[in-house]
């Protein structure tokens, strides 16, 4: 039972407890840890939110997680006077403590307070350790010893496994998409691309927030058109759970997609959202701080840099950026800030002009910039199944490129000329193809049966055609729940 204890506590759900470390910002300065002393219990989340640092390695913070619940459950035995027949059942209670986390998911860190990680079980253990001591103070004071049971231990073995085995079903039904969008912030964070690519492919049903981070990954990989469609966009109807307060899934990865747009200005916005909102994080801190460097604002990147030198074991981080801020020409050596740049808008105009979420409605609605953001816009505009404002970034795409088009850009332009012969004449070598015909009209033929049926259809077409645009237009994205409604008078994006 301890090996699945520990299990639980890393590999099944170790991603989210990572995660949360990283909202978890403490400090010796009491000042700079004002918003957590205000809250009832402060000094203790202070101080949890030091053991929570064990985290910074999810197999160091999960054998401390699993030390604790475990020496809860023994500790409860004793309180009980079980004999060893029934002692498993006393593991109910830290499964129950990990069910909590399970249940609360996302919320777990985006709503509540993340050091109650450690907190919970700590005040659990050292209640029934007290509880512990004085059973046995009085057991020996009375004599009493505890009598061995004729009942079969069979029993206890049946219900402990039914409590395992329901813990680990919820969480890979309902928290499939929370494990996976945590697992590629914590990658993302160290910039392995490749693993957030694998993450978001092996998702059952990925959600908007696994699928924002995938996109993020290929802009990183510069196979942002070859690959994106690649990913099923079939989002769940019911999302990640934020309702809590208010807070809406995008606030997730806003700030994060409008960064790796190019968007620095947005991504702080976002990121000092949060930060008023739930208090300060090390996760948002690093985004506010990587905004600032980039917009060459050299006191605030500092003062960031100096909340994140108080924190232990992010040196690596401050090492590694902090040269940039009196030396700006060190950037150029970072790859990842060179996209960034290079993404950067060329044209002025209010964020409010936009679509939300910003990331998307910039790119949908790009009237010009560098030839990355033409690669970024065209497939925002894809994505938004947006094909009139599409065909003539296409043109432009088809001049820099001389003549080569990427297929999913191809299968778009055919697509489109179904309906506009304009198009017809814009793209003759596209729509004359002989073999992308073929293809399209194949595709037509086996998706006629189910055209009434829209999961059905889905269900029958993506073993073949996922990965293919025409599978995107007609068969993704196109459930009400999943069109976005209107944020504000600009409307929004998919």
């Amino acid at each position: 039972m301890v090996v699945f204890i520990y299990l639980c506590c890393t590999w099944m759900y170790g991603d989210i407890f990572q995660r949360a470390q990283q909202d978890c910002y403490v400090s010796l300065d009491s000042e700079r840890m004002t918003y957590v002393l205000r809250q009832p219990l402060g000094e203790f989340y202070w101080v949890m939110r030091y053991l929570m640092l064990a985290f910074k390695n999810i197999w160091l913070g999960g054998a401390l997680l699993t030390l604790l619940l475990v020496g809860t459950a023994c500790c409860f035995a004793r309180i009980l006077g079980l004999s060893r027949r029934w002692k498993l059942l006393t593991f109910l209670l830290p499964l129950g403590v990990l069910g909590y986390f399970v249940w609360r998911g996302a919320r777990l860190y985006y709503h509540d307070e993340p050091s109650i990680i450690i907190g919970l079980p700590l005040i659990l253990f050292c209640v029934t350790a007290l509880g512990a001591l004085v059973a046995t103070i009085v057991r020996k004071v009375r004599k009493v010893t505890v009598v061995a049971t004729t009942h079969s231990h069979w029993a206890s073995v049946v219900i402990t496994l039914v409590a395992g085995v329901m813990l680990c079903g919820f969480t890979h039904v309902y928290r499939e998409n929370d494990v996976l969008c945590a697992r590629m912030q914590n990658r993302m964070l160290v910039a392995d691309w490749e693993g957030l690519v694998d993450d978001a492919l092996s998702a059952k049903r990925g959600s908007r927030p696994v699928a924002a981070y995938y996109a993020i990954a290929l802009v990183q990989q510069n196979q942002l058109l070859e690959h994106l469609f690649d990913f099923a966009f079939d989002y769940p109807q019911d999302g990640t759970d934020l309702s809590d307060k208010g807070i809406t899934e995008t606030s997730m990865y806003e700030a994060d997609c409008n960064f790796y747009a190019g968007l620095v200005n947005s991504a702080y916005r976002a990121a000092m959202e949060r930060h008023v909102m739930t208090g300060p994080s090390i996760y948002n801190y690093k985004r506010m701080a990587l905004s600032a460097i980039l917009n060459g604002e050299v006191q605030l990147a500092k003062r960031y840099m100096k909340a994140l030198e108080d924190v232990p074991f992010e040196r690596a981080f401050v090492d590694r950026y902090s040269p940039m801020i009196d030396n700006p020409n060190l950037i150029a050596e970072d790859p990842e800030l060179v996209s960034v740049l290079n993404l950067a808008p060329r044209e002025t105009t209010y964020e409010q002009r936009y679509r939300r979420p910003v990331f998307l409605g910039y790119n949908v609605g790009l009237t010009f910039g560098s030839d990355q953001t033409l690669v970024t816009s065209i497939a925002s505009t894809l994505y938004s199944k947006d094909l009139m404002r599409f065909v003539n970034m296409a043109v432009v795409l088809r001049q820099k490129n001389n003549g080569r088009l990427p297929s999913v850009v191809r299968q778009a332009i055919l697509v489109y000329s179904m309906k506009h012969d304009e198009v017809k004449q814009m793209f003759p070598e596209i729509c004359n193809d002989k073999v992308m015909l073929s293809n399209f009209h194949a595709f037509v033929a086996e998706a006629k049966p189910y055209l009434k049926d829209k999961a059905e259809l889905r269900k029958r077409m993506k073993a073949n055609w996922l990965g293919t645009y025409y599978y995107y237009y007609y068969c993704e994205n196109n459930e009400p729940y999943q069109t976005r409604k209107p944020e504000n008078s600009a409307g929004g994006v998919n």
